[in-house]
């Protein structure tokens, strides 16, 4: 008989596809014949007669898994506010279509995973709620959640009654992003806490610096940008972004201390502040220090051939979008990156850490 292994968030932002994607991996190893399927997701990716949702991707590219992938993700909807309403008959029809695809994604596996939506209500405005979806396919639910908004034990035993009231088992929970220096500290305290509801803690993993530092190809995706220079280093990383507002008299001398691998975010016609940036850049480079991963040029301006050039000749990316510089900060600030399935050291980090920080062995053996 297949064992079914449903993983979700308390709520958004919790890394619950980080955290799938390494378990995913683990698991794999101790029980290769696995199918993969996110019943709700998003329509990301468009396909011929169907549309994907970009983590039901990852996690077959990433994991190396082999399944359709239009079985694997049969139900999506438009990012955003719905604008249509739904009824209790078609959310049976939904069902009914989950439970089609998770019957032919199960057919000769010993193990399926299945990665919620988000909280365990997510999905109610369909008539398929993650708790009443995991009912239905027959799984026990992992729990991902967080630390740094809130106590995640008020969450974890929220969520968990909604599951008992659909009959669902909780086997536990896995604290993500979590302060190494405070990590065995706080998975103490929370151990204790939810051993007091009869929860077990799975474990605690602290954070991916690799994740939480965006690729420049990961913002150009996520704003809709072109490069217009250094198409070779969209790979870079950055620590933190400029706004180039301020005249350049009263910028060039704070360039200096702003730290570095910084993302300059300022209107493409700006010419005077980006020279001045690349001037700065040019005089740390030769400290060994670098001042730009990049720039970000806004309004949709394109700068001058001759400005693109100095941006090539120093190998920072110029990435053009049409935001203006106010919402392209606000809408970087706010973004939350997840692995690429072509991220090989990031996917590595994320295994490593499942393996040594989560009871792998346990989830396998309450399923």
């Amino acid at each position: 008989m297949t064992r079914n292994l449903y993983i979700t968030g308390t709520r958004k932002g919790v890394g619950k596809t980080t955290i799938t994607v390494g378990l995913t991996s683990v698991i794999k190893r101790k029980v290769p014949n696995i199918g993969f399927i996110k019943p709700l997701g998003t329509r990301d990716i468009a396909r011929t007669g169907y549309f994907l949702d970009e983590d039901t991707l990852l996690v077959h590219k990433a994991c190396d898994v082999h399944s359709s992938l239009q079985d694997a993700s049969p139900i999506t909807v438009d990012r955003g506010f719905p604008t249509r309403s739904y009824s209790e008959t078609s959310g049976e029809e939904l069902l009914r279509r989950i439970e089609d695809a998770f019957g032919r994604i199960r057919s000769g596996r010993d193990l399926v995973i299945i990665e919620g939506a988000g909280h365990a209500a997510v999905g109610s405005m369909l008539g398929i709620s993650n708790a009443l979806v995991a009912a239905r396919l027959g799984a026990k639910v992992v729990l991902v959640t967080t630390e740094q908004a809130g106590h995640p034990v008020d969450e974890i035993t929220l969520n968990r009654a909604f599951y008992e009231k659909h009959g669902v088992e909780v086997i536990g929970a896995i604290l993500n992003q979590v302060p190494l220096h405070q990590l065995k500290q706080i998975c103490e305290a929370t151990r204790d806490l939810l051993s007091r509801h009869g929860i077990h803690l799975l474990g605690a993993i602290p954070p991916f610096r690799v994740l939480s530092r965006p690729t420049l190809l990961q913002i150009a995706e996520f704003l809709e940008g072109q490069a217009v220079s250094g198409r070779d280093r969209m790979s870079n990383r950055f620590r933190g972004t400029l706004l180039g507002a301020m005249s350049v008299a009263t910028a060039f001398p704070r360039l200096f201390d702003v730290g570095e691998e910084n993302l300059l975010i300022t209107p493409g016609d700006r010419t005077d502040m980006i020279l001045a940036a690349l001037q700065a850049h040019s005089a740390m480079a030769r400290d060994g220090r670098i001042l730009l991963s990049g720039v970000i040029l806004t309004g949709g301006i394109v700068p001058d051939s001759f400005t693109i050039e100095c941006l090539e000749q120093a190998h920072v990316p110029g990435l053009v979008v049409e935001t203006d510089s106010f919402g392209a900060a606000s809408r970087i600030h706010d973004y939350h990156p997840t692995v690429q399935p072509n991220d090989r050291r990031a996917l590595k980090l994320i295994h490593q850490a499942v393996e040594k920080y989560i009871d792998v062995d346990y989830i396998l053996e309450k399923l």
